[in-house]
Order: structure tokens, then C-alpha cells, then sequence
């Protein structure tokens, strides 16, 4: 935990966004590695703290095993796994210390395996061996799958693409620059880009659904009151349970008894 409480708020939020979304299937100080899986975006995340560390682990290495052995290339039938590189083009730095490697799975179509680690020379220094089944949700050909990855050039940093591919829609307000990600089983509202002047009581989140008596008001939550993280350029990531039954959310400000809504979207 002494390598933990030193994360800056942007890697506390995605080590919170991980323990909330994912699986871990790997995780040691020693080695200053942790290894989660997205399911439902299919998404491996390697999570790695002090690149001498890093480096001394070794080679990063990814063997993902296809259910049908046909989609492999015919160099790779032989062996009954597909050999992913990676290097120093997958690494996503958050900050001097803290760096990340994701990579998307859903391309492949049906994984019945996984093996993933580092080494040196002929010895794994870790290594995860895993039996997820991934069942792909694109009908899509193995072919397109293929060209997809991870979104990129959005002008988002890591943690906002992060966000944006595990997010069922995204916002962006251009009038108070905050945006808004929905996650994939609608159970979570994620926040970025909030500049610290919202953090006061008389902003707030108000969420609607069917419920005719309250005017279609289900509930209100005051942005003080979100999980918070604020970073040192003054701007902060939050995130929110979403009642169960919305179907708008929009965001106000409070003023003199007065409610003057700033932006809102709808949930589909």
C-alpha cells in the first residue's frame, strides 16, 4: 500500500476506475505491476509504477489464444496463439512515475486463453495464465475487428480515452468544458476536465426518469458531494452512481432560488 497512497489524483482515479470495472489477474509491489481485465470491453490494462523497475523485469510479451485456430495466420497454426507485440509505442505515461499499456482483445474474436508477463532471456520474471472465454461483441468480420483499436487523437489524455472506450456515450460541453461518460452498464456517470470553481455548493447533478408526481425529478446530487479527484492543473475527475430508471441528466447552477441548467444529456 506505500507505493499506492503516493499516486497523484489522475492514477488514483484510474486505480479506482480498474478495482470498479475490472479484473485484476495480476498485481505485485515487488515488481511494481498490476494487470487488470475490462470485460466488457474486453481490454487488457497493465498498470506499472517506476520504469527502472520495469525495465528490470524484462521483455514485455502477450500470447493470445484464438477458439478458432482458422483465423490465425498460417505461420502462427502451428503454435495455436497469436504472438501481440508490444513496445515502447503502447506505453502511456500519466506522469513521471506511472505508466500504462492497454490493449484490446475484441479484435480476435473468441479467446479461450491468455499468457502474459515479462522475462529475460529464457526466464518469466511473472506471468499470468488465463482462462477468460472472451466472447466478442461485434458481429462484425475478424478482418474489421482487426482495424479496430483504441480510440486515439481525440484530445483526450490517458484517462480520458480510458474512459471514452469503456463508456456506452460521451458528452463534451464546450460552455463549461466538462465531459461526461457514460459507463456501458449505465450504472455510473465519470467526469473529467472539471474546473475547480464547480466544486461549490450551488452546482449540481439533477436526474430524471418517469416518475410523473416529482415532475420527472428522481434526484439531485450536489457536485461537492461526488468521489473527487483533483489534479495539480486545477482541473479534477469525479464519478456518480446513476439511479436506477433515468433517462435525463443535466447540470445546474443555483441561483437565488432560481435553477439555471448548463448542459444535459440523455441516457439511451
Amino acid at each position: 500500500m506505500g507505493c499506492e497512497r503516493k499516486m497523484n489524483p489522475s492514477n488514483r482515479f484510474v486505480y479506482d476506475f480498474l478495482a470498479h470495472n475490472g479484473k485484476q489477474l495480476y498485481k505485485s509491489e515487488m515488481k511494481r505491476t498490476k494487470l487488470d481485465y475490462l470485460p466488457s470491453t474486453q481490454k487488457l490494462v497493465y498498470s506499472f509504477w517506476k520504469q527502472s523497475v520495469f525495465d528490470n523485469n524484462g521483455k514485455l510479451f502477450l500470447h493470445v489464444y484464438p477458439k478458432d485456430l482458422q483465423t490465425l495466420p498460417d505461420n502462427r497454426k502451428k503454435y495455436g496463439f497469436l504472438n501481440i507485440g508490444i513496445g515502447k509505442k503502447d506505453i502511456q505515461k500519466v506522469d513521471s512515475t506511472h505508466f500504462y499499456i492497454v490493449k484490446d482483445l475484441s479484435r480476435y474474436g473468441i479467446v479461450e486463453r491468455l499468457v502474459t508477463g515479462q522475462y529475460i532471456d529464457n526466464k518469466r520474471t511473472w506471468i499470468v495464465d488465463e482462462r477468460i472465454n472472451l466472447v466478442t461483441k461485434y458481429d462484425d468480420s475478424l478482418e474489421n475487428r482487426m482495424n479496430k483499436g483504441i480510440v486515439e487523437n481525440l484530445d483526450f489524455d490517458f484517462v480520458e480515452t480510458l474512459l471514452f472506450n469503456n463508456s456506452q456515450s460521451h458528452y463534451a460541453d464546450l460552455t463549461t468544458g466538462i465531459n461526461c461518460f457514460i459507463s456501458l452498464d449505465q450504472n455510473l456517470l465519470y467526469l473529467s476536465n472539471i474546473d475547480m470553481n464547480y466544486l461549490k455548493d450551488n452546482f449540481e447533478f439533477r436526474f430524471y426518469g418517469s416518475d410523473l408526481v416529482n415532475k420527472n425529478l428522481m434526484e439531485t446530487k450536489n457536485l461537492t458531494k461526488l468521489k473527487t479527484y483533483c489534479t495539480n492543473s486545477q482541473l479534477c475527475f469525479a464519478y456518480t452512481e446513476i439511479p436506477k430508471g433515468i433517462t435525463r441528466i443535466s447540470f445546474v447552477r443555483s441561483e437565488k432560488s432560481k435553477i439555471k441548467e448548463l448542459f444535459s444529456l440523455n441516457i439511451e
